[in-house]
């Protein structure tokens, strides 16, 4: 019966931390969506300026895991990565994935075009350093594109 007891806890305790870790381990589109839509509201609420150095602050509240809010000026330059703030007024419009695929571009049409949109394309996760698909999804604000991508599991 102690056998059957102490078999059962770690099951249990080893059900529990798979469950956990899987369940937390990637960030969803609806998270994503979140983290844009309050990127979103820290452009009206602080300006431009402010929102673009909390988004270029690596350990602030818009680098959550694998997700980060970035931005590009209309002509596709960076503005802010949250990932990787030394790419900030480097030009990023002719960007493409690993399939040649124009990224930054397709942006900026989505932008002009539309106002906000999402593109998908294959990307290196830095967290599981192997490429992936991603979406991200963007919004025009105040001049800026901003958003916010997610890696999907498989």
């Amino acid at each position: 019966m102690k056998f059957i007891r102490i078999l059962t806890a770690l099951f249990t305790t080893a059900l529990l931390a798979f469950s956990s870790t899987s369940a937390h381990a990637w960030a969803t589109e609806k998270d994503a969506l979140a983290l844009l839509e309050q990127a979103v509201a820290e452009i009206k609420d602080k300006g431009v300026d402010a929102a673009l150095a909390e988004f270029n602050n690596p350990k602030g509240k818009f680098v959550k895991g694998e997700l980060y809010v970035f931005a590009f000026d209309m002509e596709g330059t960076y503005k802010a990565n949250g990932q990787n703030p030394a790419l900030v007024g480097k030009p990023a419009r002719d960007l493409v994935d690993v399939a040649g695929n124009p990224v930054v571009a397709t942006m900026l049409d989505i932008a002009k075009n539309k106002g906000e949109g999402e593109v998908e394309y294959m990307w290196l996760n830095p967290k599981v350093n192997k490429l992936q698909r991603k979406m991200s999804h963007i919004k025009v604000v105040n001049g800026l594109i901003v958003g916010v991508g997610h890696y999907f599991v498989n």
